[in-house]
């Protein structure tokens, strides 16, 4: 083959080699300038990698779950449930109370609404979102604001003239000579037992008959004294049975009408949601009784099925004091009496002054007792 013959064939193989055209300088470096290598071993083949885009954490440019592109979104869905969360425990009275007295469940168990915020918190944290983490703390603040106060320590409110304790007892739960004896114990000067079976109401009687000389008992209900009572009336609030006994005691700080009360029993009802209509009737007539009664100085004992912040019981806190609010420290749980989770037994007053109150250690009953100190003096009753 002649020289010139030599140089055609390696210009053909050239052009064979790129893109079919001669001379094509996209093959100089082994490629079909697509970036594959024609090459049958690979070898000196140019290697192509994918590319990926900063902030996205992938060769496409998506983002990835918890890449800083998602972190907005992120902060956005978690906005939505704190903020919500917040008007609840801001305004909780804005929640509808139907269908099934839904407002007033929530703001039964308002103190744990404050739980959801660390679920919240941790989802920001996962997603390492600030916008989220702030957006959280909104309601985490909201409810400080509104129940760290009553963790701490009430002010010193004086020397305590006399003592009031409130107990359901359980009905059968309960021993009467068991639950004198740790009556007796706390120093209590007038107690008020509910949900006293009338079968175990002569033991309870002749159990604490020697301590409380003077005593009334009706139905459930039994108040006893180391006072002498008068004016004793049982109170028919609805239903079929006495839900309220009242009675006057000559108490150091004067006379002083003092109430046992149990209100009907609540129930949580798939068909009903929050079951309230018979509590709410006794507590509404209740409430009207108490606004009635002309005495300076009162005490109201007992189970009300319910907090003073569902707005059912509204009417009759707004006639009477919370000794729990006044003197009180902490939530002030008393049922379940294993692990309390909300306050149902209550000690409410007029005209006196809660110097302390506690809730007392489980005495065997489903509620813990309340004892309260109290002080007060001069004032009448009718």
């Amino acid at each position: 083959m002649t020289e010139r013959g030599r140089d055609t064939g390696r210009a053909g193989a050239g052009g064979t080699a790129g893109s079919g055209e001669p001379g094509d300088p996209g093959s100089s470096d082994g490629t079909d300038g697509t970036g594959r290598s024609d090459g049958a071993d690979g070898e000196g083949a140019a290697v192509q990698r994918p590319v990926r885009r900063k902030g996205t954490g992938t060769a496409t440019g998506r983002p990835t779950a918890g890449g800083p592109a998602n972190r907005p979104r992120y902060g956005l869905r978690i906005a939505v449930p704190a903020l919500l969360l917040t008007g609840l425990l801001a305004f909780p009275g804005l929640l509808p109370n139907t269908p099934g007295h839904l407002g007033s469940l929530a703001e039964t168990a308002l103190p744990w609404v404050g739980a959801a915020v660390l679920p919240l918190l941790g989802w920001a944290a996962v997603r390492r979102s600030p916008a989220g983490v702030a957006a959280a703390l909104i309601p985490a603040v909201t409810w400080s604001c509104l129940f760290l106060p009553g963790l701490f320590p009430a002010p010193d409110t004086g020397r305590a003239d006399f003592h009031a304790l409130t107990l359901n007892v359980g009905g059968d739960r309960t021993s009467p000579e068991a639950v004198a004896r740790k009556v007796i114990a706390t120093g209590a000067d007038v107690v008020a037992l509910e949900k006293v079976p009338p079968s175990a109401m002569r033991a309870y009687e002749r159990a604490l008959g020697a301590t409380y000389r003077h005593h009334a008992v009706h139905n459930t209900l039994g108040l006893w004294s180391r006072y002498p009572l008068h004016g004793v009336d049982a109170l028919h609030l609805g239903g079929a049975w006495p839900h309220a006994i009242r009675a006057v005691a000559r108490t150091p700080g004067g006379d002083t009408a003092f109430y046992a009360v149990r209100l009907p029993s609540v129930r949580l009802r798939a068909d009903q949601g929050f079951a309230v209509k018979a509590r709410n009737a006794s507590a509404a007539a209740l409430a009207d009784h108490v606004s009635r009664d002309p005495a300076a100085r009162l005490v109201l004992l007992g189970d009300l099925n319910g907090s003073l912040r569902d707005r059912d019981l509204a009417p009759l806190a707004r006639h009477l004091t919370s000794a729990q609010e006044e003197a009180g420290r902490g939530f002030g749980f008393t049922w379940p009496a294993p692990f309390p989770l909300v306050r149902i037994d209550h000690v409410l007053l007029r005209g006196l002054t809660a110097t302390t109150t506690t809730v007392l250690p489980d005495l065997g009953s489903d509620h813990r007792p309340v004892l309260t100190g109290l002080s007060g003096a001069g004032g009448r009753t009718g």
